[in-house]
């Protein structure tokens, strides 16, 4: 009779394993959809940030390229350079000053003779006396025969940043000289993208950064955040958005993805520049709604495995109480 009582029938039997498989069938569902929404989350933040990189760095490449243009019309318009003009300087002046007016982007415009001596800027005039013959620009115009030449940026004596974009002046295989453009980085925060803004409106915080930074990584301008002295002049990855990025991706052409345990980064090479713009998504923004489902996706777990548990518990006492009866 003993072992009659520890027995189960199989119907007991038979009930209790239906609802441990589909207790696990639901719950292996539940865990495989999960990691599926996390996944295809994570793709559309990449196809997000590559998104973003590609509008900050067409944004990016149509302010250069009318600074380089610029800097190509004032040079072929300057026969026999700017040491020829003698009394002309003052047109020289004006010539540029209405040029500059049409460059937001400048700081300032100026022209250099052959020997590296300002001759002309868009501010003012006379121009204050100044030799860059010793500079590395002019020397890579003058020496190495660089038609143009990116510097990187550095401090103004009023303390904000620059970088500088410059041209050969030359005619007949004869160096004439150099036009320099001084470009402000805080033009660059000025672009704001409509859908960006709606989007800030209802998550705040997912757009990081977005960088815009030469071919050995230096920051040349930034729109998100602000421009900061940490930020402007130094490699991308000292900012804490990029940190965690592979090196060896900042340097690939192209366009890419890279991903870090704190942000989803696209990356996108300029057109007309040897420069690349970076933009950061938050990840812990891009699955904010994921970790939101996550948390319903666990309390139906923990309901299925109390209602299994349950039915068990009630399926035990129920065959309990038939043995008792049966003896």
């Amino acid at each position: 009779m003993r072992g009659a009582r520890l027995s189960a029938p199989l119907p007991f039997l038979a009930a209790v394993v239906a609802a441990l498989l589909l207790a696990s069938v639901l719950i292996a569902t539940l865990v495989q959809e999960r990691s599926a929404r996390k996944d295809r989350a994570l793709a559309l933040a990449r196809t997000e940030a590559l998104d973003h990189a590609r509008k900050y760095a067409k944004h990016a490449s149509q302010a250069l390229s009318t600074v380089e243009a610029a800097l190509a019309d004032i040079a072929e318009n300057m026969t026999g350079g700017p040491a020829a003009m003698g009394n002309a300087l003052l047109k020289l002046h004006l010539a540029v000053k209405h040029k500059s007016l049409y460059l937001p982007q400048a700081i300032d415009v100026r022209v250099f003779d052959a020997e590296g001596r300002l001759q002309a800027n868009g501010t003012s005039y006379p121009p204050s006396a100044m030799s860059v013959a010793e500079e590395p620009f002019f020397r890579r115009h003058r020496d190495q025969w660089e038609r143009f030449v990116v510097e990187k940026p550095w401090k103004t004596p009023s303390g904000t940043w620059t970088f500088g974009l410059s041209r050969g002046i030359t005619e007949n295989g004869k160096f004439n000289g150099v036009v320099q453009a001084l470009v402000d980085p805080a033009y660059f925060e000025g672009f704001q993208l409509a859908n960006e803004e709606e989007h800030a409106a209802g998550d705040p915080g997912r757009l990081d950064a977005v960088m815009l930074f030469d071919a050995d990584g230096t920051v040349l301008a930034a729109w998100v955040p602000k421009k900061t002295e940490d930020t402007i002049g130094f490699p991308v990855r000292s900012n804490t958005a990029f940190a965690g990025m592979p090196i060896k991706g900042f340097g690939s052409s192209g366009l890419q993805t890279l991903d870090s345990e704190g942000h989803v980064v696209g990356i996108i090479q300029l057109s007309d520049f040897s420069f690349r713009v970076a933009a950061a998504l938050s990840r812990a923004a891009v699955l904010r709604e994921w970790s939101r489902q996550v948390s319903h996706t666990t309390l139906i777990i923990a309901v299925i495995v109390l209602v299994t548990i349950t039915f068990i518990a009630l399926a035990i006492r129920q065959m309990r109480q038939g043995n008792r009866v049966k003896e």
